[in-house]
């Protein structure tokens, strides 16, 4: 592995530790090494980062602009990449399978973390009680 690479693993990683305090920043900084480690024609492997940043920015319901983004953002880097792996491919049915899985995969990785969050933050919310009518 390249040291550039190793560097968006890292930083990656690292910025899940403020999801709690900004969650924002931390989903911005793990959803940009996962597109610059995809950038960089490396394995799918560094998708878990901005997965849990995704639901912790659920979870403490930011502004919905921001998970979009970051979901498209990945989505995006994954077709590059895809792209990338599916223009040496000779069969036509092995690349349109790449075309259908690999996307896939992470749209539902990517979206549906955020979507669980969704559902904890709902959940908590409703558990916490009926909210105060605003006059």
């Amino acid at each position: 592995m390249d040291p550039f690479a190793f560097a968006a693993v890292v930083t990656g990683c690292a910025a899940l530790y403020w999801c709690r305090a900004r969650p924002v920043a931390a989903l911005a900084v793990s959803t940009a090494a996962f597109v610059f480690f995809l950038w960089r024609d490396h394995e799918l492997g560094l998708f878990l980062a901005p997965m849990a940043a995704l639901y912790a920015t659920a979870v403490h319901g930011a502004p919905r602009a921001w998970p979009l983004a970051a979901v498209v953002a990945g989505v995006g880097a994954s077709l590059l990449w895809v792209h990338r792996r599916v223009a040496e491919v000779a069969e036509p049915g092995a690349a349109l399978l790449a075309w259908v899985a690999f996307p896939t995969v992470i749209l539902v990785f990517l979206a549906g973390s955020y979507a669980v969050g969704e559902l904890v933050r709902c959940h908590r919310e409703l558990a916490a009680g009926p909210v105060p009518e605003c006059r």
